[in-house]
Formats: C-alpha cells, sequence, structure tokens
C-alpha cells in the first residue's frame, strides 16, 4: 500500500514539474498580452477609429528589446540584479523563478556550449555518488598542476539546478552516463522523485 502511494505521489510530482514552467510562461504572456492590449486598444481605436488586432503581440516584443537593451546596460544590470536578489530571498517564488529561468535558458541558447553530458563521481567524498554535468570548458592552468587530465564537472544543487559548485574530476574518476543532459536536470529539479 506504501508502495501505491509513492507512485502516486511520484507521478503527481512529475505532472507538476512539467506543468510550473509551462503554466507560469504561459500566464505571464497571457498577463504582457492582456495588459498591453488593454492600454493600447482605446488609444489606438480613438486615433484611428479601429483596432488593428496583433497591436499587443507586436508590444510584447518591443517591450521583450527594449528590456533586453536595459538589462546590457550598467544601472539595467543592477537593478535586475538587485530584483533577483529580492526573489532569491521567497522560499517558493525562487524556486519556480530558478527552474523558469534554467528551462528558458536551456532552449534559447541549445548550442551545444554548456553542458556536454552527464557523469557520476564520488562527491563530496569517496562512497558517496553525485549527478555531475560536464562542460566544454578545459583550464589548461589545472592540467598543469594536477599534471594529469582532469574534466569540469558542474555539480548542481537540488531542485534549483542554477546553483551548485563547480569541481575539478580527473578523467579517471568520472563515470559517464547515458542519461541524457535533459533527463539529469528533471532529476536534480524532481529530488531524485523522477525514476529513469
Amino acid at each position: 500500500m506504501s508502495r501505491i502511494k509513492v507512485n502516486i505521489r511520484n507521478i503527481f510530482i512529475t505532472g507538476l514539474l512539467v506543468l510550473l514552467p509551462l503554466g507560469v510562461t504561459f500566464y505571464i504572456l497571457l498577463f504582457m498580452f492582456e495588459f498591453f492590449d488593454g492600454i493600447l486598444r482605446p488609444v489606438i481605436q480613438k486615433a484611428f477609429g479601429y483596432y488593428f488586432p496583433g497591436t499587443g503581440i507586436v508590444a510584447i516584443i518591443l517591450v521583450i528589446f527594449l528590456l533586453g537593451i536595459f538589462v546590457r546596460i550598467t544601472i539595467g544590470r543592477k537593478i535586475f540584479g538587485f530584483i533577483e536578489e529580492a526573489i532569491d530571498r521567497i522560499p517558493m517564488i525562487r524556486t519556480i523563478y530558478s527552474v523558469v529561468k534554467y528551462a528558458s535558458h536551456t532552449m534559447l541558447f541549445q548550442d551545444g556550449s554548456e553542458f556536454k553530458g552527464v557523469v557520476l563521481i564520488e562527491y563530496p567524498r569517496k562512497g558517496v555518488y553525485t549527478i555531475g554535468f560536464t562542460t566544454g570548458t578545459i583550464v589548461r592552468e589545472i592540467q598543469n598542476l594536477t599534471e594529469e587530465k582532469v574534466i569540469n564537472v558542474f555539480v548542481p544543487t537540488s531542485p534549483n539546478p542554477t546553483s551548485g559548485y563547480v569541481v575539478q574530476i580527473p578523467e579517471r574518476d568520472v563515470v559517464h552516463m547515458k542519461m541524457t543532459v535533459e533527463e539529469g536536470v528533471k532529476l536534480i529539479i524532481s529530488g531524485g522523485f523522477l525514476n529513469q
């Protein structure tokens, strides 16, 4: 009976992990569309006597573009950093935000420049196994100092895979897994509830 309860809970958590990022993204886009549409509709109707369908979408694209410009300048980065710090202090919101942020970043930058694969390492001590992600960066100074081939491994924290530790592990101590990066991320976010 307890096994059935565990399976039901795991299925529910899996569904929640799928629904939350999609739901939050959809809600934000819908909110933005209705917000700009509500502002622009009366202005455009008064000016031209007719409302042009799709103006809200154009406004959203324009706002996103302007926000991108704003965050690239120094004051914009500081303000955005302050907002992220504030979000990071709110437990539930922090988790949702980090998951959505990571998922968005992964979808927009799938060029192979980040995580290369999933590995299993003994960390933080011998006999304790941790899932990590190999990166494409090789630090030559570390290779020279250790006098052996080491691999950069990002060890993410759960349930927020956007934070973690970067460790350098000798290649002989790294076990490469068949699991995909996406499956590895899902496993980390779910806290180990998702079984492969």
